[in-house]
């Protein structure tokens, strides 16, 4: 299986929901995805399944997983279908194009181990789809998103919900603020006052608004 193949299967799953399937996130456990079960019907998934003659890898499983994730989320709530498909022929007719962002989004779900980055990573090429952001943005924040902790999104929306400032004594963690600065979602200011010690930078409010979805 190589690169293109990966890119093609994939981009002609883009408007595929595996939640009409009777498989959504919730159910996408190991056994289920490596059995394959209902899913033969999506390109990627018969990729997977064609390539396996015994059942597939670790490693694909788990890419399958967060596949299943990220096409139920792209596909999920108030979503214009005809905007998705519009998308995807501009995808087959531009091979550069689709390429790039299909090798993108691909090489991203394979390396993720949290299938809520895989939410994440739908919601903002969702947004992208949209024209709400430019290839330079989604590029910019799948960076931020590979080495984001999960963990830490309650933190950035505890922030987000406090008029975007940083206050004192919130039970920040020190740690996730120190992964926000270095990311460049929050700016710490030097010389604060005591009721503010920073805020959430524009990079970092765009991040949050389009995580979640619009």
């Amino acid at each position: 299986m190589n690169e293109f193949e990966i890119s093609k299967a994939l981009k002609d799953s883009l408007s595929s929901s595996i939640s009409e399937l009777g498989v959504d996130s919730a159910d996408a456990t190991l056994d289920v995805v490596a059995s394959m079960q209902g899913l033969s019907s999506i390109p990627i998934f018969a990729l997977l399944k064609d390539i396996s003659k015994v059942g597939i890898a670790i490693r694909d499983r788990n890419f399958a997983k967060n596949v299943v994730c990220f096409l139920n989320t792209l596909n999920y709530g108030i979503v214009d279908k005809e905007e998705i498909n519009k998308h995807i022929d501009k995808l087959s007719n531009d091979e550069k194009r689709m390429t790039r962002e299909m090798e993108l989004i691909a090489t991203l779900l394979d390396k993720f181990t949290k299938t809520r980055k895989a939410e994440i990573l739908a919601n903002l090429y969702k947004n992208y789809i949209k024209g709400y952001m430019q290839w330079g943005d989604l590029d910019y924040f799948s960076v931020i998103l590979e080495s984001f902790n999960v963990f830490d999104e309650l933190y950035l929306r505890a922030i987000y919900d406090s008029n975007l400032e940083i206050v004192p004594n919130k039970g920040w963690s020190e740690a996730a603020l120190s992964r926000f600065e270095s990311a460049g979602l929050i700016v710490k200011f030097r010389n604060s006052k005591k009721d503010v010690i920073g805020r959430l930078s524009a990079e970092g409010t765009m991040f949050y608004e389009f995580e979640i979805g619009r």
